[in-house]
């Protein structure tokens, strides 16, 4: 359509859409241009080689199935309240799937999104659980409140997993990462995980709480648990 920058655009707050079966490529901003809509789904949707982000959609919204490849920027960009199940994001120009706050993503991978961004960056409030973050910048990025379990953060540039304060991260697994394997702020439970051959395994600060860990080296200095133990 002549004068139109994206494949798909909402220009004005709508709800309750759907779009499924599809792809959209090579659009001069972004694939799909949804933040505006609400408790809208997207289903199996193919997302790649646009210049802006590859999909963009508003508040309570469902992705299932969708994969964004390629774009120039963020790859999946949902609001809040939203749930993500089987979504994939790789080789992206910025982080490869963001959730807003309250949101809820399993089973999904983020692979090969470039500096200095993440595979997932996960605002506060969220779950995010059995997802595989590999060979990205920084693998998953979370910011306060959040679960992160049964994940996979290996290989990344930086760090495998980064969080702010009050998370709760388990079983997850973070090896070969070329900074720490987990980091977290404050007031946070990390609890049987794995973090083996990263620059420092397990890096948290006296306020977090650090039980059932396995790490093994190389681990080098900054590495601490408040119940005392020192991971090294």
């Amino acid at each position: 359509m002549a004068g139109t920058l994206s494949g798909i655009t909402v220009p004005a707050a709508q709800r309750n859409l759907r779009v499924y079966n599809g792809s959209v490529d090579y659009w001069y901003a972004s694939g799909l241009r949804c933040d505006l809509s609400s408790n809208s789904q997207f289903d199996h949707l193919r997302v790649s080689q646009n210049n802006g982000n590859g999909l963009v959609c508003g508040n309570g919204s469902v992705l299932n199935g969708c994969s964004a490849e390629a774009n120039g920027f963020e790859g999946l960009q949902t609001g809040d309240r939203s749930t993500l199940t089987g979504c994939t994001a790789a080789n992206n120009g910025a982080d490869g799937i963001v959730t807003g706050t309250s949101s809820t993503l399993t089973f999904c991978t983020s692979t090969g999104n470039l500096s200095p961004y993440a595979g997932f960056a996960i605002d506060q409030d969220c779950t995010i659980i059995g997802c595989s973050a590999v060979s990205n910048y920084y693998g998953i990025y979370s910011s306060s409140g959040c679960t992160i379990k049964e994940c996979t953060a290996n290989r990344n540039s930086k760090n495998g997993i980064t969080g702010s304060s009050a998370l709760l991260i388990v079983n997850c697994t973070a090896c070969y990462n070329s900074g720490d394997g987990i980091a977290c702020a404050s007031d946070c439970l990390i609890n049987v995980n794995t973090a083996s051959y990263n620059v420092n395994g397990i890096h948290v600060p006296p306020l977090a709480r650090s039980t059932g860990l396995m790490a093994t080296p190389p681990i080098t200095t900054a590495t601490w648990a408040s119940s005392g133990r020192t991971i090294s």
